[in-house]
């Protein structure tokens, strides 16, 4: 085995030698991943994450309409509101 030249290396090797043959793959792997170009996305793919990206956020809906409108349902309650407050004049 060649000399280690990075010390950050260097300072996890006694940890990371004693692991396993199979677990030293998969950190391999996991490293390899790491530093791998992403995939690119199609626009269609693109999109389909960001929805469901966005829809994970608890209480957002993406593309609201019709009764899930939070817009709709303000303009219905204020549409439906009669207030009992009568303005008295100055004059």
């Amino acid at each position: 085995m060649e000399a280690i030249k990075s010390p950050v290396i260097a300072s996890f090797w006694p940890t990371l030698k004693e692991l396993s043959a199979s677990a030293k793959l998969e950190l391999a792997v996991l490293l390899l991943d790491s530093v791998r170009e992403p995939k690119t996305m199609d626009s269609a793919d693109l999109e389909y994450e960001r929805e469901k990206n966005f829809r994970s956020l608890a209480g957002c809906w993406a593309n609201d309409s019709g009764d899930d409108d939070v817009e709709e349902i303000l303009k219905q309650s204020r549409g439906n509101k009669k207030g009992s407050r009568t303005i008295q004049s100055f004059d």
